[in-house]
């Protein structure tokens, strides 16, 4: 494996608890194997599903379980940072499953980075993105939360990640208060801010897996599973040196 190479696993939708094995199978694979980095999985979760982090309390759920699940919508309580949130078709989820000692960086400037290369990206299509001076983790535009982040550490790998949302259907999100957010229409997309011409997902995993090479100075190995809903059994890799 090359230098600071790092895999590149890109799937269609998923559901969660599949991604979540997923990621815990990568997880002890970079744990076990020195010198490896680990892993960029880029996905999407169907059906939809709210998920409950550390911080999250029962006033943040403005729906009955049952009644959610009657409609389809999956109940989740993960180990990560954060309160509560919604994934849904349509949304670019990327969970880095990465040694950050072997990386160089701490969490903190890890969340950091992975919020500037957000922020990049947005800006390659017009928008103006940043931080929001009161909520100290996630990505903002216009005073509306454009993505979600939140990870959590196991001996030096990280774990979750983040969530942006581009053409996902936001009306979801009132059925919760989105990272304890009490403000309806708090949350907003890709797709409401740019209409017709709004990239795909696709275009925006380009374009952020290529930011953070940049930033970390990485070289992507691309890598396949036959089938990704069944714990995933390893296909092939073939090297990409194109960062």
């Amino acid at each position: 494996m090359p230098e600071r190479s790092v895999h590149l696993l890109r799937l269609g939708p998923l559901p969660y608890g599949k991604a979540l094995e997923l990621q815990w199978k990568l997880h002890t694979e970079v744990v076990q194997t020195p010198p490896c980095l680990g892993t960029l999985l880029f996905t999407s979760h169907a059906p939809p599903v709210i998920t409950f982090g550390h911080s999250h309390g029962p006033e943040h759920l403005l729906v009955e379980g049952t009644r959610l699940r009657e409609q389809g919508i999956e109940l989740q309580t993960v180990d990560r940072g954060g309160s509560i949130t919604l994934h849904s078709p349509g949304q670019l989820v990327l969970y880095p499953i990465l040694h950050l000692e072997r990386l160089g960086c701490r969490l903190r400037h890890f969340v950091a980075t992975l919020e500037e290369v957000i922020i990049e990206v947005l800006a390659l299509h017009g928008l103006t993105a940043g931080r929001h001076p009161d909520h100290p983790i996630g990505v903002w535009v216009d005073g509306r939360k454009i993505c979600s982040l939140g990870l959590q550490l196991v001996h030096g790998v990280t774990l979750h990640g983040l969530a942006l949302n581009v053409t996902n259907d936001l009306s979801l999100f009132d059925l919760i208060q989105p990272c304890g957010l009490s403000a309806r229409g708090v949350m907003t997309s890709v797709g409401e801010l740019l209409g017709v011409r709004a990239p795909s997902p696709s275009c925006l995993e380009d374009e952020l897996a290529r930011a953070l090479a940049e930033h970390f100075e990485l070289v992507f190995i691309n890598r396949w599973f036959d089938d990704p809903t069944d714990g995933g059994r390893e296909r092939a890799l073939s090297e990409d040196r194109g960062s």
